[in-house]
């Protein structure tokens, strides 16, 4: 379906003469990834509403996604794996959130945050095959890497004196996009060895 509209949108781009046919490709990649990217974040928000966890889903994201943009990360073999994993590592993030008891919630927290951290360090950035880094565009994105986890780690301590929970999906977050990165470092190596 998404490959449908995706033409469909870029065809009529095409015709309006608001692109040329050697553009295709590239607002084909566009607009693919975007119209994926609003359904997969659209039915997140359906959940977090219908389950009527919102400020979690946005805490949680708020850790995720500016570490995942600025540092990279594993991309799933196609649209529908990505969708699948996206939703899974949420839902099992925010019920961790949900059924984590009081005594467990600061050793959580401060072990996701010291996690992330170290991985971070460890794994970023991540380039793609697609589109790899310089060096020294390596060397900016490493460092945007590291002042991201430092601002996440603050504000995941001032969101502490609000609401536990929160900042608990907050480091959540920040760990996951650490995994990804992970994931996507040992990805990038596998792809650079072929």
């Amino acid at each position: 379906m998404i490959l449908k509209w995706t033409d469909a949108i870029v065809y009529l781009l095409i015709s309006e003469n608001i692109i040329s046919e050697n553009e295709k490709d590239v607002y084909r990649y566009c607009v693919q990834t975007f119209l994926f990217q609003g359904i997969t974040y659209g039915i997140i928000l359906l959940l977090a509403s219908y389950f009527d966890i919102v400020a979690l889903t946005i805490a949680y994201y708020v850790g995720f996604l500016p570490i995942r943009y600025v540092a990279g990360g594993y991309h799933a073999s196609n649209h529908v794996r990505c969708l699948l994993l996206t939703i899974g590592i949420y839902a099992l993030a925010v019920n961790v959130c949900l059924v984590i008891t009081h005594k467990f919630i600061y050793p959580v927290l401060v072990l996701n945050l010291i996690v992330s951290s170290v991985l971070i360090i460890w794994a970023a950035p991540v380039d793609h095959k697609n589109r790899p880094f310089s060096p020294r565009e390596k060397e900016r994105f490493k460092r945007r890497s590291y002042i991201i986890t430092i601002v996440i780690i603050v504000l995941s301590l001032v969101v502490l004196t609000i609401s536990v929970k929160m900042s608990v999906a907050m480091s959540l977050g920040a760990l996951s996009a650490a995994c990804s990165l992970v994931a996507g470092s040992i990805q990038r190596r596998k792809e650079q060895l072929c």
